[in-house]
């Protein structure tokens, strides 16, 4: 039933995710990951081979979040995060005085799908965190999140997912407005500057 699959996610995300932590914190590493689709179930999250796979992905990308947040990312301490559905995948922290790291949730639920793109409040947010940092005099801002935004990209076993408008994007243009120093992406499994 769809009540047991959910019951199974959050068992085996509560497991591998409090395992996963465990390594960082037994040495005393902090961890201040990005939330990837591997972590919401993995993309398609509409249509596929198995449909009722996709459905029950995208129905549930809530959950999902929710497990991530609570097995990685809530003990952490992070204060510093949007209102709405990225609110427990989303943060910033300064890492030194002079160094502001913002990570971000590059994937919004839709009704059909799970798209690359900031939801409304977090790129409010995203926009405020910003520009404060601007105002103190920040001198490093970094930004993190899942996907590229410039593209295209070298890719390697990868579906090479990237951000919905890419470089003519709002998330774009608002990092560039806001001089943030340098944007860091996972997905594409190979390493491109």
């Amino acid at each position: 039933t769809n009540a047991q699959k959910k019951a199974a996610l959050t068992r085996a995300a509560d497991f591998y995710f409090s395992r996963w932590r465990r390594n960082f914190d037994e040495r005393g590493l902090p961890v201040y990951a990005a939330l990837g689709d591997h972590d919401i179930g993995d993309n398609p999250w509409a249509g596929g081979s198995d449909p009722r796979a996709t459905d029950f992905k995208r129905n549930n990308v809530d959950t999902f979040k929710d497990a991530f947040y609570r097995n990685v990312m809530a003990e952490a301490g992070l204060t510093n995060r949007p209102d709405g559905p990225a609110h427990g995948t989303a943060y910033a922290t300064y890492l030194t005085p002079e160094v502001l790291l913002v990570t971000v949730d590059v994937f919004e639920k839709t009704d059909t799908d799970v798209i690359t793109r900031l939801d409304p409040q977090q790129m409010t947010w995203l926009r405020h965190v910003l520009a404060r940092a601007n105002r103190r005099g920040t001198d490093w801002i970094m930004v993190q999140g899942h996907v590229p935004v410039i593209t295209p990209v070298r890719h390697y076993g990868s579906s090479a997912m990237s951000y919905t408008g890419g470089t003519r994007s709002a998330f774009w243009k608002t990092l560039a407005a806001n001089k943030v120093d340098v944007y860091l992406n996972g997905e594409v499994h190979d390493v491109s500057v």
